[in-house]
């Protein structure tokens, strides 16, 4: 009855889940074919707007109508009729064009002195120049700082007899009142962009740059969905109607399109493939309680018969299973006997390992108390050194003394090999002294430490080796200070250090040798788990990644660069 129970589960989950995923892809595809849809008239405007620019630059690049607005533009009074007649008809003639004519609703010239030339024969010479310039200021403005200004919707003023709603494009002549090209395409031509063939029948609306230029909704329904509120790529339900939003860069502008689908018609394409989940979900179930009926029987027999070994399974008696009682050939029991031969294997390599490191722990063990010989020896002598010195008022032997004893208690202590951040700093501290005996003027040291990591732990002589690295290495050419930084800080949670010199930096096939070095480390510690027999190479960078990453883990990171003044390698842990 359990099993039956659970099962049901399952299936009812898989019936949720299913209607889930399919509702899930059909919005998505929904999603992307708005985005398309979108993006194709997005592109549409565009090519309007270039086909602006070019038409007006087109114009420009006569002669003949330069010279024309040239003259045009003077004052009035320095003005022969004739000759303005003359450049008038210039430009009239280039706005009579076939194309214009045909793609076109109007396109005129008209500038502040009351100048307005345009493509349509019944208006040129009708308006007087002061009702020009009293319509042109009253009913635009113009932006000075934008070469092609999008106008957005607004009536036609130069035709008193019909003012149709058009949408246009003024191009600025530069120059003193050189005037402007007004471009007008008519609102039933401008809508077409608009109004075609959706994947799904969507209603569309389009702001460009604040102003509704276009909208397929009722009067009063962009406010009442919200649609001014939502952000580019955003969707939502509004009272039973799916909202999206995108938005287009058009030259320095922005074009927001806004598509509403009532939920009905979005889920009306799915609704059959609801109605066979459900039955397949109920057939499903039928031919599952039949299956287990049947299959139960071949699983109970090769279950036992692993339960009995794994029972008398020991350490002493790993042995791995070869074959499964008769009627037990499921594809599924010989995976499951192929899984416990891999877990003794397993078990049985580990315990040669452990006994490897129990034989490696023995000889380090052994190597530590000889290690403790000759340092105690080297530590005697560097008393006596001390003891001449002071018999000889020399104070830099004695300090030289003291510094090397410190290093060599501290680097020889084998009982310790993690060390607080504020022991190694003492450490490193003594041997960058000794370099500064060695180097006199010509070594410098900056210890920059926070004191909130003061307690946190790390491997020993990290810092130092370091600290060493940049001194050997760093300088290949000849220096006259060099300058040591050490920095440490606390910043979100983690712990950093960082080691800086004025030297001449990384090589760069260097740096991409220990980069890939590092990786192969990383890799062989915490991944495949090999630490014996790694070759990570005498005391440098490797080591201290090796030494760190063994300790840290995936919390430990390591980095190193060049900067303006030389190089940097920054470790940082949690």
């Amino acid at each position: 009855m359990v099993y039956i129970i659970i099962i049901m589960l399952i299936m009812l989950s898989f019936a949720g889940g299913s209607l889930y995923y399919v509702t899930q892809q059909h919005w998505r595809d929904y999603s992307r074919s708005v985005e398309y849809e979108c993006s194709s008239i997005a592109a549409d405007f565009s090519a309007m707007y270039d086909d602006a620019e070019h038409l007006t630059t087109f114009l420009l690049s006569d002669p003949e109508i330069l010279s024309a607005i040239r003259y045009l533009s003077r004052d009035g009074e320095t003005q022969d009729d004739a000759a303005r007649n003359k450049y008038k008809k210039v430009i009239r003639t280039a706005l009579y064009s076939y194309y214009i004519t045909k793609y076109y609703y109007r396109v005129s010239y008209v500038n502040p002195g009351g100048i307005l030339v345009t493509s349509d024969h019944n208006t040129s010479d009708v308006l007087k120049e002061e009702e020009v310039r009293e319509r042109w200021k009253a009913n635009y403005e113009i932006d000075e700082k934008k070469s092609l200004q999008f106008l957005g919707k607004y009536r036609d003023v130069w035709d008193s007899g019909t003012s149709l709603d058009v949408v246009g494009f003024v191009k600025r002549i530069y120059g003193d009142n050189k005037g402007y090209f007004e471009i007008q395409i008519s609102m039933d031509d401008f809508a077409d962009l608009f109004r075609r063939s959706f994947s799904y029948d969507m209603d569309l609306t389009a702001v460009f740059n604040g102003e509704v230029v276009y909208s397929g909704l009722e009067d009063g329904e962009m406010e009442e969905l919200g649609l001014s509120d939502m952000e580019d790529g955003g969707s939502r339900i509004v009272k039973g109607r799916m909202l999206t939003c995108s938005e287009f860069n058009i030259s320095g502008d922005r074009l927001t399109l806004y598509g509403v689908l009532p939920l009905w018609e979005l889920a009306g394409g799915i609704g059959g493939i609801y109605i066979g989940i459900l039955l397949l979900i109920l057939v499903l179930i039928l031919l599952t309680f039949l299956f287990l009926y049947f299959y139960s029987k071949k699983l109970v027999v090769p279950i036992n018969y692993l339960k009995e070994q794994m029972d008398k399974t020991s350490i002493e008696n790993l042995e791995e299973l070869d074959t499964f009682p008769e009627g037990a050939e499921l594809e599924e029991m010989i995976a499951l006997n192929r899984g416990y031969n891999r877990l003794i294997c397993r078990i049985r390599d580990g315990r040669i390992r452990e006994k490897k490191l129990e034989e490696l722990q023995m000889q380090t063990s052994f190597d530590a108390l000889q290690a403790q010989v000759n340092p105690h020896f080297i530590n005697n002598t560097l008393n006596v050194i001390s003891y001449r010195g002071t018999l000889l008022e020399d104070e830099e032997i004695c300090e030289v003394c003291n510094d090397l004893s410190s290093m060599l208690k501290f680097s020889t202590n084998t009982k310790r090999r993690i060390v607080t951040v504020r022991e190694e700093l003492d450490y490193v501290e003594c041997y960058m002294e000794l370099l500064k005996y060695r180097h006199r003027d010509k070594f410098h040291y900056e210890i920059q430490v926070d004191r909130q990591i003061y307690q946190k732990m790390l491997p020993k002589i990290v810092i130092q080796q370091l600290v060493e690295n940049s001194v050997t290495h760093g300088y290949r050419t000849p220096y006259e200070v060099m300058e040591i930084k050490i920095s440490g800080w606390l910043a979100d949670g983690r712990w950093y250090i960082k080691v800086s010199d004025n030297g001449d930096g990384f090589e760069e096939k260097v740096l991409a040798e220990i980069r890939d070095e590092m990786e192969r480390i990383r890799h062989q510690i915490l991944e495949e788990h090999q630490i014996q027999g790694m070759e990570i190479g005498g005391m440098g960078l490797l080591n201290i990644y090796s030494r760190m990453l063994l300790m840290h883990n995936t919390n430990f990171e390591m980095d190193f660069y060049n900067s303006e003044d030389g190089a940097e390698v920054v470790l940082c842990s949690s």
